[in-house]
């Protein structure tokens, strides 16, 4: 007669199995969402520090990443190798 895995009874997790489980998968999911808070929050405070100089840097440095995006799309393009 062939034994089961630990933790199974009749080819399924038994409930303490489960509990066991859930609980991890609570615990990393409230960990990583914790985590991802405190980065919005940091974030946050940042735009709200920031002043009309700050700003304008940013569009500046938008605007130079979406030329150079165009720019390889383009390339792209007339090589034949983007069709989006």
């Amino acid at each position: 007669m062939m034994q089961e895995p630990a933790g199974l009874v009749n080819g399924q997790m038994n409930e303490g199995m489960v509990n066991v489980l859930k609980d991890l998968v609570t615990k990393q999911t409230t960990q990583y969402l914790e985590h991802e808070e405190d980065r919005v929050d940091d974030m946050i405070k940042k735009l709200d520090n920031m002043d009309e100089d700050d700003i304008e840097k940013m569009r500046e440095v938008r605007k130079r990443r979406l030329k150079a995006e165009a720019e390889r799309k383009h390339k792209l393009r007339q090589q034949g190798m983007y069709f989006h």
